[in-house]
């Protein structure tokens, strides 16, 4: 999987390898709470694979920009395309899981 984190205002940026894939990521930090929010802008080609299989501490927010992917999170499979958002618990077992229009991001 391709990620790609490129946000200049977020503060530092580190090179991360993730899935076996270059991934630049920045930390925006955290608020009184002890939030942390950590984006990436995520890249998906016909050179990435299907991860469905995901599974991780956390809440995870996919926002779709372009393209069309198919999103598995537990028992079900959420088809997502431009506009789209969908939140969910990362324990759970996720990722992508078709590649239905690309490039999506």
């Amino acid at each position: 999987m391709l990620i790609f984190c490129d946000l200049p205002w977020a503060g530092r940026q580190t090179p991360r390898l993730r899935s076996g894939a270059a991934t630049r990521c920045s930390n925006i930090g955290s608020n009184s709470s002890g939030v942390i929010v950590e984006p990436y802008l995520t890249t998906l080609s016909d050179k990435s694979n299907v991860f469905p299989t995901f599974q991780h501490g956390g809440i995870e927010t996919i926002y779709m920009l372009e393209g069309e992917v198919d999103v598995h999170h537990g028992d079900t499979v959420y088809a997502l395309k431009p506009g789209d958002t969908l939140s969910f618990d990362a324990n759970a077992p996720h990722g992508a899981e078709v590649l239905k229009v690309l490039p999506a991001r």
